[in-house]
């Protein structure tokens, strides 16, 4: 997210085995700039497999001879029996692992370039206030990144306007986008004060 990507899908399956090459192939369809592969041994699975092996044959011949009504005979039949099969355990073992797939688009330059998220419970009680936005991560070459925000940081002001939750900070980037404004946050209990030139909103 740092390099400026978003998530746009993934995938996971356990499985006995997983093909990088599969991973980049559905990445070229869906047009992601980044597959992330990540894969773990989780467990083997053993038994055996039946195999049926056919015995031969057996064939027996018989002779036979005697006198029926004073004339004398003689011969012999032939008997094949089926020999059947055996049965036989062939032992397996498979080991199985967990595969997952992440999948990430390069974004265009964006206006501002922190991504923000409500303040966590813990800030809220260590800042004694509700109001402000806490900055998750700052994409490299945004206006954000260039103006020495950091992660950890929490945005109170932008322009005029007071930040009340991450709601706020995306309405008021769109209402500022490529103006240069004053933007105030709060780092390690102090507050400060900058100014920041956003970008003109991606279209």
């Amino acid at each position: 997210m740092e390099d400026g990507y978003t998530l746009i899908g993934f995938s996971s399956f356990n499985a006995k085995e997983g093909s990088a090459k599969d991973a980049i192939q559905q990445a070229k369809k869906i047009k992601a700039g980044v597959v992330v592969l990540y894969s773990r041994y989780t467990h083997t699975v053993s038994g055996t497999t039946p195999l049926l092996i056919p015995n031969p044959s057996e064939t027996y011949t018989t002779y036979h001879s005697g006198t029926v009504a004073g004339s004398s005979y003689s011969g012999t039949s032939t008997t094949i029996v089926p020999g059947g099969y055996t049965a036989l355990g062939i032992p397996y073992s498979v080991n199985r692992y967990d595969f997952f797939a992440a999948y990430w688009v390069k974004l265009k330059p964006l206006a501002f370039g922190a991504h923000v998220g409500d303040m966590p419970e813990d800030l809220r009680q260590k800042l004694q206030r509700n109001r402000g936005a806490y900055v998750a991560f700052v994409v490299k070459g945004s206006p954000a990144f260039n103006a020495d925000i950091l992660r950890g940081d929490v945005i109170t002001r932008i322009g005029d306007d007071e930040i009340i939750d991450s709601k706020s900070v995306i309405h008021l980037i769109n209402k500022y986008a490529g103006q240069e404004v004053p933007l105030e946050f709060i780092r390690n209990g102090e507050t400060r004060k900058i100014s920041i030139k956003l970008r003109e909103r991606s279209q």
